[in-house]
């Protein structure tokens, strides 16, 4: 009868010790996935949709150091759907780190006791690409999203222009094509876009070295009846 009873109690102890290894598996998964969704608590909402639209501005953009990040998740690739302005104006400063340098889109409120240079604002020219969602896992991450940044979701205006097509004929009856282009129209999407949170940032603009520290983002001018002026990040620049 003891020896019965033992081997019940081993058996119980098997039971238990394998239940609880499950136990801490699982509360190790739940843990990780914690971590892994730390800066995308949206992300059950993204994993929805094959992927969404990212508008890429900055050093993630094509030829800049971090472009690997989107491309691995691109539908497209290394090159983007199309290139598109900001509906809205942002401030476009560039936190001087030498090689590290990031350019920031902010939409500042408190703009007092900043330079002129630092408060102008205009349109941000940049690129649009599909990203399937595992990738903002990776992307909100390094942009330290809630944190420094803010994938906020904006409207983006992509100017196209159709090539209009005619035939004419000649006195002699010979037929030639003829191409014109027609007036410019405009398409808007809505894509995310990460852009400086005013909590994080505003204090190192008020800094006493702040001024340094920060410059704008050259500002582009075209003779365009909707464009006139607006931003576009290059690191060589």
């Amino acid at each position: 009868m003891s020896m019965f009873r033992a081997a019940v109690a081993i058996e119980v102890r098997e039971e238990a010790e394998e239940l609880n290894a499950r136990r801490d598996a699982i509360l190790k998964i739940i843990e990780d996935d914690q971590v892994r969704t730390q800066f995308t608590p949206d992300y059950w909402q993204l994993e929805q949709h094959k992927s969404r639209l990212l508008f890429v501005h900055d050093d993630m953009a094509q030829t800049q150091p971090h472009h690997d990040m989107v491309k691995e998740g691109s539908l497209s690739g290394f090159y983007p759907f199309n290139y598109g302005y900001t509906a809205k104006n942002f401030q476009y400063l560039k936190k001087n780190l030498g090689l590290k340098s990031i350019p920031i889109a902010l939409d500042l409120r408190d703009r007092n006791n900043l330079p002129a240079c630092q408060t102008q604002t205009a349109r941000i020219r940049g690129e649009i690409y599909a990203v399937r969602p595992r990738t903002y896992l990776m992307l909100d991450t390094h942009r330290q999203n809630g944190v420094q940044f803010k994938r906020t979701p904006v409207t983006i205006n992509i100017p196209t222009t159709k090539v209009r097509r005619h035939t004419t004929t000649d006195s002699k009856g010979r037929s030639f094509i003829e191409y014109s282009l027609a007036k410019e129209e405009m398409v808007s999407v809505t894509a995310f876009m990460y852009i400086g949170r005013e909590e994080y940032w505003t204090d190192q603009l008020h800094a006493e070295a702040g001024f340094f520290d920060f410059t704008a983002v050259d500002i582009m001018e075209e003779d365009r009846i909707w464009l006139r002026r607006y931003y576009q990040y290059s690191r060589v620049r």
